[in-house]
């Protein structure tokens, strides 16, 4: 209903979903306040969420549901490569004129994070489009920190935006290198298999990471700040708002579910490891429907992703789902990773 009511109700004329006085950055509190301003992140959002409750169906056998995901996905994805698409990257927004946000033709907050992550989550380019999001991301909005929500950032107050454009450049949601952000993007890399990217962006953003410089950085190294100050402010690579982020989960499902591949399915628990290639070992405690899994992943290979063979309890099983035991024991799962023969 949530989605249907995005794409049938809260849509501006051209069908993309309204943006209101806010999306995931609540930052942009004018951009959408008269009424005509579109989302386009809330657009590829809606995509990732189709696509999960068309798998959802599937596994039920809703195949009304499934056909209705379907052809809702491919409508909207039309709509924002159409609309949104500017050339080398993805549009933000829209605001009530008429105006995108997050556009080459802007001088300010020309080059958006999340709406470059949000479209290969959504699988909404193409390979051509897809390597010039990419070369925005690692280009354009790359840091030492990680990279920046945005790029440059807002210098003068803008009412047809909001409050995003009164924050100092570099703070707060004005092109900070906002945590949140950063964790989408691992996720993205990993979506794609780009374990070598993930794990550097995952060390430039973790807070104890061994190359941070804490006279610079100041906040606590065992927990996540809302963002760190980016270029443009002279107080740039300074961590700021501990305790107050969404960050934690992000990087919780990156590191799990991604990394080391033990991801949840409505099947079962899939084992789909996406490790840094000089990683020999790897080891993850898994509690999944009732079992603990004791996961152990070898790489005599050295490569990144692939899983050549599976052992539960001694035992090799076909293919890298977990077989379920609903015993509330503990079963040894090994992984060797590698091409298969």
């Amino acid at each position: 209903k949530a989605m249907q009511f995005l794409q049938d109700r809260a849509k501006s004329e051209r069908g993309l979903p309204l943006m209101g006085t806010q999306d995931w950055n609540d930052a942009f509190d004018r951009t959408g306040i008269g009424g005509k301003g579109e989302s386009v992140w809330l657009a590829m959002g809606l995509c990732v969420g189709l696509n999960m409750l068309k798998e959802l169906a599937g596994f039920i056998g809703d195949q009304d549901t499934v056909r209705e995901c379907q052809s809702r996905y491919e409508t909207t994805k039309e709509l924002i490569n159409r609309y949104a698409w500017a050339g080398d990257r993805y549009v933000y927004a829209f605001n009530d004129k008429g105006e995108p946000l997050g556009s080459p033709v802007n001088e300010e907050g020309s080059c958006q994070l999340n709406s470059q992550t949000w479209a290969i989550l959504a699988g909404i380019p193409d390979e051509e489009q897809q390597k010039k999001v990419l070369h925005q991301i690692d280009e354009t909005l790359k840091t030492p920190y990680g990279p920046v929500l945005f790029a440059p950032p807002y210098t003068k107050y803008n009412g047809d935006i909001g409050r995003i454009t009164a924050f100092a450049p570099g703070t707060k949601e004005n092109a900070a290198i906002f945590i949140h952000g950063g964790a989408f993007k691992i996720v993205m890399d990993y979506f794609i298999g780009r374990a070598e990217d993930a794990y550097k962006t995952m060390l430039e953003l973790l807070p104890n990471a061994s190359d941070k410089d804490i006279e610079l950085y100041k906040t606590e190294p065992y927990v996540f700040p809302e963002y760190v100050i980016g270029p443009g402010n002279p107080r740039y690579g300074e961590g700021s708002f501990t305790w107050l982020t969404g960050s934690a989960d992000w990087f919780f499902v990156a590191v799990t579910q991604y990394m080391l591949g033990a991801r949840p399915t409505f099947k079962g628990l899939l084992i789909d490891p996406c490790i840094p290639a000089s990683w020999g070992t790897a080891r993850i405690t898994r509690r999944f429907r009732g079992t603990r899994y004791e996961i152990r992943i070898r790489n005599p290979n050295k490569v990144s992703r692939g899983v050549r063979e599976i052992k539960v309890d001694g035992a090799k099983i076909d293919g890298n789902l977990l077989p379920e035991f609903h015993d509330h024991g503990v079963h040894i799962v090994d992984v060797l990773m590698g091409l298969k023969k």
